[in-house]
């Protein structure tokens, strides 16, 4: 093949539609400026194309094996040839998946189901090029710069409107970059938010739960060092912050997090159960348990499950636990906490049996520890976070976990707890024939515990995701296990943001819903932290992008957070002057 100067890079050589298309590179280029993931453009007779490069490889040719071979060639001069003329001894090629394409003539632009003509040339990507086939780039809503074979400065914009609109995702493995794209994206909904006419359009409403703390208060590195403020922290007056770490509350002016223990149901035991080991035959029995217990305690069955030494210790070290127990007292009446649950495995026993009591007797210790979490029987925290997504102009809400960052059983309490009463709600305001004044977004980290196959049906989300959407509920699923999540749940999502993976099953569930999935799965593990392949309703097309640098990002949000709050100072002040009527 001869060579050509100028921008052609390479020929295609060889493709398919639903295989992408190999390109012969030009002998001048150097196949290490190709990686795995970058954007090409390929200009056919009738179209132009953009493509991801899926696979580069070089093939040595017969000549040059035979050449290397030969004996009676000096070294030097197979180095001579080596440096000066390698294209006498190898073939290099690259691998494109094609994303989309654009008519020559009419500018009209689709996803690519032709691919160019043989011989087509590989040429140069430009910034005009990304940006007509990306869209005009938004400065508010830039997703990161695309990976290419060359330096481009220009922007892949996100579509808000279509990304709260739907479900998307988040995945890749820990360190990947998740969690700096998550505040990226809830700062982009927030300034959304914050320039929408509410008189004709809903608001939108973050309910971000962050088990590290790192959306409403700081992101740190590994060592804990902290690297920047979360965007609950840098949007503080558009964001009510929570925590069930009261010591964290009472320092950082957070608002204390109480779980009602009337509010705890059998489904949320059961969802917690694999954490704590619980038998099969304790957990389908847990509704007899409530039934049985329920007649002794009332609401506060739940507490039943505890010995009562255990109980008395546990709420008696805290002011609010001690109003607990003067209530379980009561509702005892004659009956002490140390003879209850002998009473309650008798009645067991003749319901249903030895074995189920013996389930009971057993297995319940295996919860003691959920009595080291802030009870309340008076607190209504739940409510107010409800309240306050639905109705307020200020709502959006971060629950952040503080010191309990590694109990998962408390972190799917709260968001069961939560999420069951915002269903609730909404489902009674319906009724009603009321609207919901908000959107609401839900950021759910470790999703895979709610929505995996086996808990899809137990977590209250998996009835927001099945339900919710058309009345204004829509999920950001967080998670670096996508291969345990339900497929149903997998299905619902719109948009992804794929960092590295490696395991076999969390790539092929991540990848599902983009074009031609099998040619993108090569490219997921090899991605840098930082890096995402990105496809869905709010990316025009599949492109692999290097995250906005988070520190830019956050200053950028700081400027803005103090434009709001300068603009909300001065209508303060005008109202009290009698400016507004």
């Amino acid at each position: 093949m001869m060579k050509v100067s100028g921008s052609v890079k390479g020929w295609v050589l060889e493709g398919s539609v639903d295989k992408g298309v190999s390109i012969v590179l030009n002998d001048e280029e150097l196949i290490e400026n190709y990686p795995l993931g970058a954007l090409v453009k390929i200009r056919g007779s009738k179209y132009e194309f953009l493509g991801l490069i899926t696979n580069a490889h070089i093939r040595s040719s017969q000549n040059g094996l035979d050449f290397i071979s030969r004996r009676d060639i000096s070294q030097t001069l197979k180095n001579l040839i080596f440096k000066n003329d390698p294209s006498m001894l190898r073939t290099q090629m690259i691998d494109v998946a094609l994303v989309s394409k654009r008519d020559l003539e009419t500018g009209e632009q689709s996803r690519a189901d032709v691919i160019p003509s043989f011989n087509s040339p590989l040429v140069e990507l430009s910034q005009e090029d990304v940006m007509d086939f990306y869209g005009v780039t938004d400065t508010e809503y830039v997703l990161g710069s695309p990976k290419s074979a060359q330096e481009l400065e220009v922007g892949i914009p996100i579509n808000i409107d279509k990304l709260v609109d739907l479900s998307f995702a988040i995945y890749g493995k820990s360190g990947s970059g998740k969690t700096f794209l998550g505040n990226i994206l809830a700062g982009y909904i927030v300034l959304y938010d914050n320039k929408l006419d509410k008189r004709v359009e809903k608001g939108v409403k973050l309910l971000i739960f962050d088990m590290h703390s790192e959306y409403g208060l700081e992101l740190r590195d590994n060592r804990g060092r902290v690297l920047a403020k979360g965007v609950g922290l840098i949007f503080k007056d558009l964001f009510n912050r929570y925590t069930p770490d009261l010591k964290l509350a009472k320092e950082r002016n957070l608002n204390p997090l109480w779980i009602n223990v009337k509010d705890i149901q059998p489904e949320d035991i059961q969802l917690i159960a694999p954490i704590f080991g619980l038998s099969n035959t304790f957990t389908m029995h847990i509704y007899t348990f409530k039934k049985i217990l329920s007649r002794k305690l009332g609401d506060y069955w739940f507490l039943g499950f505890f010995e009562g030494d255990q109980l008395k210790d546990a709420l008696e070290s805290t002011e609010e636990g001690k109003i607990i127990l003067r209530e379980l007292e009561r509702e005892l009446g004659g009956t002490s906490l140390e003879d209850l649950k002998k009473t309650v495995i008798k009645e067991i026993d003749r319901a249903e049996g030895y074995q189920v009591a013996q389930s009971f007797r057993t297995q319940t210790s295996k919860l003691v520890r959920l009595l080291k979490y802030p009870m309340s029987i008076r607190d209504d925290t739940i409510d107010i976070i409800v309240e306050k997504l639905l109705t307020e102009e200020t709502g959006n809400v971060i629950i952040s976990m503080g010191k309990y960052e590694k109990e998962m059983p408390l972190y799917m309490i709260i968001a069961n707890l939560i999420a069951r009463r915002l269903r609730k709600k909404i489902l009674e305001m319906e009724e009603e024939g009321k609207e919901i004044k908000n959107k609401v977004i839900i950021f759910l980290e470790e999703a895979h515990n709610f929505l995996g196959k086996s808990t899809y049906n137990l977590s209250p989300f998996g009835d927001i995701a099945r339900e919710m959407r058309k009345k204004g509920v829509t999920l950001c699923i967080i998670d670096q296990k996508p291969g345990e999540l339900d497929p149903n749940v997998v299905s619902m999502i719109w948009t992804s943001f794929v960092f590295s993976l490696t395991d076999r099953r969390d790539i092929d569930q991540a990848v599902l819903g983009v074009d031609k999935a099998d040619l993108f799965k090569r490219i997921v593990p090899t991605l840098s932290p930082r890096e995402v392949l990105a496809f869905g309703e709010a990316v025009k097309y599949p492109v692999v992008v290097e995250v906005e640098d988070y520190k830019k990002v956050e200053e950028k949000f700081k400027s803005i957070a103090d434009n709001i709050r300068n603009i909300d100072a001065e209508i303060e002040a005008d109202l009290d002057e009698g400016g507004f009527l």
